[in-house]
């Protein structure tokens, strides 16, 4: 697929490198999902290895990906329900397939509120890639994107990121993936690229914003400075 590049000075790269260390170390704090060492990297087993810090910078240069028109034409996606009631403010991870997934709801005004998505490794892995093959860490950065929130007339909460922009280790091999998440919290994945299955997953955490003020600040804090500063 063919994707626009977009890459940084040198300082600002070296800024925003320092800048995501520190914000992936607050997330990663949130729910004990990023491993990060002071040393060497460690190994995983099987010749696998744990990368000392998770990699969202690649070759230098912070990529940032989008479908381009005649991809976009030739797609076709499966349709949202159309939006019913605006979405709660708060925080979910979400556990499914080999990834993590967080999801931060904006706690703006509207029928239509904002999220951004940060989904995550939960093991060590190779992918193949149109630049070489990818090595992902346990619990580094795959995919960050924004996204729409509402409550569809089912009482369903939908997290919709048809056609995100993606930033991300994975931003070229990436389709981005809507969510829903049903009254009895049965959890729904929709990528965007309609040849990919759905996958079913779980909720591992909910962060209600009124309830849970400081851990839903810390984690829209981090899930923007991810997304935001890149798209």
């Amino acid at each position: 697929m063919l994707y626009s590049h977009h890459q940084l000075s040198a300082a600002n790269i070296l800024a925003a490198r320092l800048w995501f260390v520190c914000v992936l170390l607050i997330f990663g704090a949130s729910f004990g999902n990023i491993k990060v060492n002071g040393g060497e990297a460690e190994d995983a087993g099987d010749g696998v290895p744990i990368l000392p810090v998770p990699m969202i910078l690649l070759d230098n240069e912070l990529f940032v990906g989008d479908l381009s028109e005649s991809e976009l034409a030739q797609v076709e996606r499966v349709v949202a329900p159309p939006p019913h009631a605006p979405a709660k403010p708060g925080a979910f991870i979400i556990r499914w397939d080999r990834y993590r997934t967080l999801i931060v709801i904006d706690d703006s005004a509207g029928l239509v509120k904002s999220c951004w998505v940060v989904t995550l490794t939960t093991m060590p892995e190779q992918i193949p890639t149109p630049r070489g093959p990818v090595m992902l860490a346990r619990g580094q950065v795959v995919v960050a994107y924004r996204a729409q929130a509402y409550y569809d007339k089912t009482g369903t909460l939908q997290i919709d990121s048809s056609r995100a922009k993606l930033t991300g280790s994975m931003w070229d091999n990436w389709s981005p993936d809507s969510f829903s998440i049903g009254p009895d919290k049965r959890v729904l994945s929709r990528d965007d690229d309609p040849s990919h299955p759905s996958n079913e997953g779980e909720i591992e955490k909910e962060v209600p914003a009124d309830q849970q003020a400081a851990e839903y600040r810390k984690l829209s804090f981090a899930a923007q400075a991810i997304i935001c500063g890149n798209i």
